[in-house]
């Protein structure tokens, strides 16, 4: 399902029947062609899979698909002798799905306290991980804070510069990018020279560069419970 990333081996299996019996089927090969129309393998004898000793019998071949391997539908044409006579043969034709190894997210956000107090602090962690098998790109974090807490707008404490976050970037490839805020009128610049704001509603850090399959990365921010 969803079709299979450069790269990849592929196990290719035909099933032929014959009314006379699976003693009648003595051979099938096998033709690729990708989405240009290029043959990648020509006419190749398939190994026989499997013997229903009845009316079908199984081939399969073994394809190691190019690093570079063209993206779409490739065109599989099995062609298969029946006989003694090797005068007799039929072909069938089927689809081979090539697509780009797709990405596979997953988030955990987490507190560092379970009870608070007006006046304390909660630093948030946000783990991301990629356990896909390709990059994604375009990555962004966001959050929608709670009307009872204030964004603290120095996560360190060394100021300058006023940064509200910690990023970890690990091995994921990924550059920490602008991050926009928003209060109740839309985006705005808050004052950082303040140490805090409790009109910050939402915050968006877009991520440049491409999240690499098996990386994660993490970010960190404090609020202030009002």
């Amino acid at each position: 399902a969803g079709g299979v990333a450069p790269g990849t081996t592929v196990h290719i299996r035909a099933t032929v029947s014959d009314p006379f019996g699976s003693y009648d089927i003595n051979a099938a090969r096998i033709t690729l062609t990708d989405p240009l129309g290029a043959i990648q393998v020509n006419n190749q004898p398939m190994a026989p899979y499997a013997d229903s000793l009845a009316a079908t019998k199984t081939f399969e071949y073994i394809y190691d698909l190019p690093a570079g391997a063209e993206l779409g539908n490739w065109t599989i044409r099995v062609d298969s002798d029946e006989g003694t006579e090797g005068t007799i043969s039929d072909y069938g034709l089927g689809t081979l799905s090539v697509t780009e190894p797709m990405p596979s997210l997953m988030i955990l956000k987490s507190a560092d306290k379970a009870t608070v107090n007006p006046g304390e602090v909660i630093t948030y962690t946000i783990t991301t991980m990629n356990s896909g098998a390709g990059p994604a790109t375009t990555v962004q974090v966001f959050d929608n804070l709670s009307p009872y807490v204030g964004l603290i707008l120095d996560y360190d404490g060394v100021t300058p510069p006023y940064e509200p976050f910690d990023f970890v970037p690990g091995t994921s490839g990924l550059t920490f990018g602008t991050p926009v805020y928003y209060n109740s009128d839309g985006i705005f610049n808050p004052n950082f020279a303040a140490g805090e704001d409790d009109t910050v509603i939402r915050w968006e850090t877009p991520m440049t560069g491409s999240f690499n399959p098996g990386s994660q990365f993490t970010l960190r921010f404090k609020v202030r419970v009002k």
